[in-house]
């Protein structure tokens, strides 16, 4: 008898069922544990947002991955614009590690590109703050951000976290933050980022 073939899931379900994930675990941190309701995928993971501003149209509130949908989220989205990413176990260069290692030949730096497209959202978004998150494989999320919101949270307090500088094609020399998102959740305070959006 014939053995059926595994059926592959796609990229695209496997990245939205993380968003969904993401979402509702980021929104009981910022609520502190109140609802999972703060925010929700944005419409085509904030396609629309950038199909409008080639137009030169604006859609508030709908860039990025995440949009909020009460008012806590959407205190964190004027503030913050967040991109993920899940999977991407073929291609080169996706986490810090590949990036430090990879050859000088290397012209794909996936992970430099995804930071280029979170600095776009957020310029486009007119937030002053990015994150990205990454979720490999049955590894751990990591979550990165512009040099600035690291400092003003005291991401760097926590352990193994970091930072490092872009210099790689049309990116300019940033300072870009990074550590594990479970220890983001757990020790960073929602209230040190809901005290910067209220100054």
């Amino acid at each position: 008898m014939a053995r059926r073939k595994r059926k592959r899931r796609s990229k695209s379900h496997k990245g939205g069922n993380y968003e969904r994930k993401f979402c509702k675990d980021f929104s009981m941190w910022l609520s502190k544990n109140e609802t999972d309701d703060c925010f929700w995928r944005s419409a085509i993971s904030g396609g629309r947002a950038t199909v409008r501003a080639r137009k030169g149209k604006r859609t508030e509130g709908h860039y990025g991955d995440i949009i909020g949908t009460n008012k806590l989220g959407r205190m964190f989205i004027k503030k913050v614009t967040a991109e993920l990413k899940c999977g991407y176990p073929n291609d080169a260069c996706v986490t810090i590690h590949d990036c430090v290692t990879a050859s000088s030949a290397t012209d794909k730096r996936t992970l430099l590109q995804w930071i280029r497209q979170a600095k776009r959202a957020a310029e486009l978004a007119g937030t002053p703050d990015w994150i990205l998150v990454h979720k490999p494989d049955r590894r751990e999320a990591i979550l990165y951000c512009n040099g600035s919101l690291f400092s003003d949270l005291d991401i760097g307090e926590l352990q193994y976290s970091g930072t490092f500088q872009t210099k790689k094609g049309n990116l300019a020399k940033d300072t870009v933050g990074f550590c594990s998102l479970r220890r983001f959740i757990k020790e960073v305070d929602p209230d040190t980022l809901l005290n910067l959006i209220k100054d």
